[in-house]
């Protein structure tokens, strides 16, 4: 168990042999192999966001991490936490942590083992001393886990030493543990393989619902591969939006560097079609319309101006994450601006599926529940999902046309009505004293989204300076000096992942004299704000953060060969 990136696939690999784990999945995967004559059975488990709650999970990968003590009956003799050696164990972290493991009972950490990897990170420094320099939040964890901890080079694969160590400290668990295993609540199990068995049925009637619509489209309709494409992308902030966009094009058409502002076009030709892809700033995921007015009036204002009105409507919403009623709402009031019409030219486009990994994008929809259902079907169970790492498949832009002339073969062109827009307008103002208050709370999130936003830039130069000391040590022997890593050295995807936590602008609607806005919110709804913002926040900054460390690593390793 751990979180993303954190090496799992890796201490497969050098347990059970080399490529016997591949990549991310979206559910548990099972390992089996023989390590000096004895069967090992391994079981991979989904990985979270490092900082992110387990409310704003998706329910798939919690289900599968309580589902996964029934893939090694009767039950597991250790759990192996996964954590990267080299990683500052923050406070906030623990929260997340412990909720996902004691999905499994509080039982769990009796049988726990905290397994650090990229053990070649510490360089001198061994494992002890490591622990003993670190701030109290690790030796926290490792207390809960009974001081029980192993350190595995994944580089040195060949180094099986390290192996019969850590199954040395898995007998000497279960002797602590009276030679049992930890045992499955088989009452629980069952009630969870349930809930499962329905979420797949209901998978399948789904996507045999959707081929059997598009079917009759294809036997009803004259659908026509349409020569120009138009679409417009909409959804929350950091879901993917100008990947998206970038994965239709074929190439970086949209800047990721920063946070979208305003409304971007752009076009080229795709399989013999003229695409043309209007990105559009995001609104917030926590924070209700009233908070996204600017951002409402820059989208209206980018799809009103188009000279010929879009085709499609895509609302981007990132797979890696919960959908629970709060969204709907949101969603809901951003897309009223429109007009209840819509729906009807609107598709679902899932981001970020390559963390469902061999999961279908049907059972993520049918395990988070209600509340997503509902969007799909008013979107007339439209939907396609992204895998934007693979920006030059162009199999999954290919469906995701068809499924667009399909929708336009039983459409009219989406065309806004501008007094039904006027009027849903007018329903969204806010009255004078709502508008006063409203700016208030604006202004503390923007005095905290800029705290936070200097810290983050703080970190991420931390990290490379920490970097580039990785290598000095390596370059003793060599005449030439190590490698300074900048901003400028990393992969330019990575600080374009970077960007999107930038400075928070809020204009105000009027000017006005400084009334101090911050004291005007009191202390309870302040503290409310914050807890929102670092949903917002947390996201977005362990994505980041995670991206550009692998990127550094990656570097260091190749920088290796060069100084050795």
């Amino acid at each position: 168990m751990g979180w993303h990136k954190a090496g799992k696939t890796s201490v497969i690999n050098t347990i059970l042999g080399p490529d016997v784990a591949g990549s991310v999945s979206g559910q548990c995967v099972k390992k089996e192999g023989y390590v000096n004559g004895r069967k090992i059975t391994l079981v991979d488990t989904p990985g979270w966001w490092k900082d992110c709650s387990i409310r704003d999970s998706p329910e798939l990968s919690k289900q599968a991490i309580m589902r996964s003590v029934s893939l090694c009956p009767p039950g597991p003799h250790a759990f192996l936490l996964v954590i990267q050696a080299d990683l500052l164990i923050k406070e906030k972290y623990m929260e997340p942590l412990v909720q996902r493991m004691e999905l499994l009972s509080e039982r769990v950490w009796a049988h726990t083992i905290v397994l650090f990897t990229a053990g070649d990170s510490l360089r001198n420094t061994s494992i002890e001393k490591h622990i003993q320099s670190e701030e109290k939040t690790l030796k926290k964890l490792l207390e809960k886990c009974g001081n029980r901890y192993h350190v595995f080079d994944n580089i040195n694969t060949g180094n099986r030493t390290q192996v019969e160590e850590l199954f040395e400290k898995v007998q000497n668990g279960i002797r602590q543990n009276c030679g049992r295993y930890f045992e499955v609540d088989l009452e629980g199990l069952q009630e969870i393989q349930g809930k499962w068995e329905k979420i797949q049925r209901r998978a399948a009637a789904r996507q045999t619902k959707v081929r059997d619509e598009r079917c009759l489209i294809k036997t009803k309709a004259e659908i026509q591969d349409l020569e120009k494409v138009r679409m417009v992308l909409l959804g929350w902030v950091m879901s993917g939006k100008s990947s998206a966009g970038n994965t239709i094009l074929n190439r970086k058409g949209f800047e990721t560097e920063e946070r979208t502002t305003k409304c971007v076009r752009s076009s080229r030709d795709v399989a013999g079609r003229k695409i043309t892809v209007l990105d559009t700033p995001g609104w917030w995921k926590y924070f209700s319309s009233k908070f996204n007015e600017t951002v409402q009036a820059t989208v209206l204002k980018g799809v009103s101006q188009y000279k010929k009105f879009p085709h499609a409507m895509l609302l981007v919403l990132p797979a890696d994450t919960s959908f629970k009623e709060e969204q709907k709402k949101i969603i809901e009031e951003n897309m009223a601006i429109f007009g209840e019409q819509i729906w009807k030219h609107t598709i679902v486009l899932f981001t970020w599926g390559d963390f469902l990994g061999d999961a279908l994008i049907e059972q993520y929809i049918e395990s988070e529940g209600e509340a997503l259902q509902w969007l799909i079907d008013k979107c007339g169970n439209r939907y396609h999902v992204f895998d934007n790492t693979k920006r030059g498949d162009d199999a999954q832009v290919a469906e995701l046309l068809e499924k667009i002339d399909e929708m336009v073969a039983g459409n009219c062109l989406f065309r806004p009505d501008v007094t039904e827009l006027t009027e849903m307008k007018a329903e969204l103002l806010l009255d004078t004293s709502e508008e006063v208050q409203l700016e208030d709370f604006l202004n503390v999130l923007k005095e905290e989204w800029n705290r936070r936003t200097k810290e983050f830039r703080e970190n991420v130069e931390k990290l490379l300076a920490e970097a580039t000391g990785a290598l000095l040590m390596k370059s003793n022997q060599s005449r030439s000096p190590p490698p300074t890593f900048t901003e400028k050295d990393v992969s330019a995807d990575t600080i374009q992942a970077c960007r999107p936590v930038c400075e928070m602008d809020i204009p105000p609607k009027k000017k006005k004299k400084d009334h101090g806005y911050a004291s005007k919110v009191s202390d309870n709804l302040t503290e409310q704000l914050l807890s929102l913002l670092e949903r917002e926040w947390s996201r977005q900054e362990a994505m980041v953060m995670e991206k550009l460390r692998a990127t550094l690593l990656k570097a260091i390793g190749e920088s290796q060969f060069k100084y050795k």
